[in-house]
């Protein structure tokens, strides 16, 4: 028979989720711990107080969970920045093509008749002022 004992001691590794929740009540427990300790007259007491409390500040699972979870978010990070600059690069990419595209085509010609009184409307819209100059100048 084979003796495995490192693949008995293995576990599945828990979530992000499930870490935060184990921090944030680790968090609740040590800020108690706090509260005990400020509101507690007795120094001796106190003093056990204090060493729970540094127990719990100190505790191991607590302070892995803390930095695999900074990691995780640090990865999570990382891989947003990555798609973010490739996304870029294919924008890029194709805003180039895009524009090659639009060189090659003619530009549709607008047939705008202009004359003398419409030029004379913008130009006095233009320099009006006093109530009534924002409204022309929107029109305009």
């Amino acid at each position: 028979t084979f003796c495995l004992p490192h693949l008995v001691r293995f576990k599945v590794m828990p979530s992000i989720e499930e870490l935060k929740k184990l921090i944030k009540s680790h968090e609740v427990k040590i800020d108690d711990a706090e509260q005990e300790v400020a509101n507690e007259p007795n120094k001796k007491k106190k003093k056990d107080l204090e060493n729970a409390l540094k127990k719990l500040q100190n505790d191991e699972k607590y302070l892995k969970a803390k930095e695999e979870v900074k990691a995780a978010e640090a990865q999570a990070q990382k891989e947003a920045e990555r798609a973010a600059l490739n996304g870029k690069a294919a924008d890029k990419k194709a805003d180039a093509k895009g524009k090659k595209k639009e060189e090659t085509k003619a530009a549709p010609k607008v047939d705008a008749k202009v004359d003398e009184a419409t030029f004379k409307e913008i130009d006095e819209a233009f320099a009006a002022s006093g109530k009534d100059a924002a409204e022309k100048k929107a029109t305009a």
